[in-house]
């Protein structure tokens, strides 16, 4: 047992003669939306511009869960921005039939002139498939199995535009979740579901779409990490920043960064910036974080990335 605990400090011990030692410091923060609008942007029209009709899809289970599952992805940003206090919703169906396929500025301009808005959001393509992977199976006899499993995916294409034509976003979301499992019978993979059977499912994972491109409009709350140098000197600031006594570690680090020794000066100008960053000082941050890179330490370029 002692050998066990001896052989990490060894490790450590040898790591900060060399290099050093890092910890991980987490933060939960808010970070921006993914996309950003004005406050006086508020009317938003909604276009299903994506014909299922013009697939070449020979699977007639497989184009009705693809049309089916376009028009709940639709309704679900409908229903999203319908209860969305902060904006309102331009809802003709009847003004945009016929509009598919990509938008010219052009096309969207005369769009608002006939019925005026800020935001167009206009669903593009859409899919459904069904991913397998194979599982080899062990009994106790000694006999091999394969299992197929199988994961129900839907994909789908949002572009949002201002009035004058202007792009503002284009992304790709998609949701999935296991769907079936099946053996593979005399070493042919099994056959696959029924996307017939599966419309249900499409549909509620297509309406989650919907809402989770409207979500990209607002804040989100995560977490990101900011590795630390550690080592005898370092501790006592690394051990204040776990406790975000940022004042108090930036007041250890400062007289380590003119140290005689270029790697310990590099790795306390690390530290140093990150603590600034975390007092919302980043022009001081990235003073340090410079100053750490001229002076050998490399994760000051992820800082520097970072807060580019």
């Amino acid at each position: 047992m002692m050998k066990k605990l001896l052989l990490p400090m060894v490790y450590c011990a040898l790591a900060l003669a060399q290099v050093g030692c890092t910890s991980n410091l987490y933060f939960d923060t808010t970070m921006a939306p993914e996309v950003k609008v004005s406050p006086e942007q508020w009317k938003v029209a909604v276009i299903n511009g994506f014909d299922p009709a013009a697939l070449d899809i020979n699977r007639q289970g497989k184009a009705q869960a693809i049309a089916e599952g376009a028009y709940h992805a639709y309704e679900g940003v409908l229903h999203a921005v319908e209860n969305d206090d902060s904006f309102v919703l331009v809802h003709e169906d009847s003004l945009f039939q016929g509009v598919t396929g990509d938008l010219q500025p052009q096309h969207v301009q005369d769009l608002y002139m006939r019925h005026p808005h800020h935001l167009l959001l206009v669903l593009e393509n859409f899919n459904v498939s069904f991913d397998k992977e194979v599982e080899r199976v062990q009994d106790e006899n000694q006999e091999v199995e394969k299992i197929a499993h199988y994961t129900l995916q839907t994909t789908a294409t949002w572009a949002m535009f201002d009035s004058t034509g202007l792009l503002l976003d284009r992304s790709t979301i998609t949701r999935q979740e296991p769907y079936d499992s099946r053996t593979v019978i005399s070493g042919l993979l099994a056959i696959g579901p029924s996307y017939a059977n599966a419309i249900e499912t499409v549909n509620a994972l297509s309406h989650q779409i919907g809402a989770a491109y409207w979500s990209r409009l607002y804040p989100r709350s995560g977490t990101f990490t900011r590795t630390l140098y550690t080592n005898s000197a370092l501790s006592p600031a690394v051990l204040l920043m776990h406790q975000r006594h940022w004042d108090e570690a930036i007041e250890h680090l400062q007289p380590l960064t003119t140290s005689e020794s270029k790697s310990l000066s590099g790795k306390a100008a690390h530290n140093l910036a990150v603590a600034y960053e975390q007092k919302g000082k980043l022009e001081e941050a990235k003073k340090w974080a410079v100053f750490a890179k001229a002076r050998g330490a490399k994760l000051a370029n992820q800082l520097l990335l970072m807060y580019k």
